[in-house]
């Protein structure tokens, strides 16, 4: 059931994009911390991102993702602010700040996490950036994602998210994160 699950949602991750990077609405408790690495298709163009994640007090993690395309790099940092957190579901918001292809930007994002088996996670949200340049842009996206936990410390996350402007750009990811 698994694999069939995994097949079926990388079919359907190469059919729409995606915004967000390796993040689901799950807050990291205070003193532990995840890595994560993932291959992209960003803005028209193959990417590599990796993401590092430590919790830094109950309800609040912090984020940096490092990711680098043919057209330039990104690096972010993050803060994570668990909204609501009784299982199944679990709310979040991400607030942080950006330099993406020599531009700097404020991100913007509220992700929803439904756990349909103790393996199996679906997320979705709500994904911005505004980004400063030399005329302001604002891309908006709706995530769309799935996370399998694979055991307790290693778990595959597929990503990918419908844009909803113009200005948003296709992102389709597919990562592994370890938590320790």
């Amino acid at each position: 059931m698994k694999r069939f699950l995994v097949f079926l949602f990388f079919i359907f991750s190469i059919s729409i994009s995606k915004s967000q990077l390796l993040n689901t609405a799950k807050v990291l408790a205070p003193y532990n911390f995840s890595i994560g690495f993932a291959p992209a298709y960003y803005n028209h163009h193959l990417g590599f991102f990796f993401n590092c994640n430590a919790g830094l007090k109950r309800g609040v993690d912090f984020e940096i993702i490092l990711g680098t395309t043919r057209i330039g790099n990104m690096f972010a940092g993050n803060l994570e602010w668990s909204i609501y957190n009784s299982l199944p579901i679990n709310i979040s918001m991400l607030t942080g700040c950006h330099l993406l292809y020599n531009n700097f930007g404020l991100d913007g994002n509220l992700n929803f996490t439904f756990r349909i088996k103790n393996d199996i996670t679906l997320f979705t949200g709500f994904n911005m950036m505004i980004n400063f340049g030399n005329e302001p842009w604002v891309p908006l996206w709706l995530p769309i994602g799935v996370d399998l936990e694979m055991n307790r410390t290693f778990h595959f996350i597929f990503e990918s998210s419908i844009p909803l402007n113009v200005e948003a750009y296709p992102i389709i990811d597919v990562g592994i994160v370890i938590y320790f």
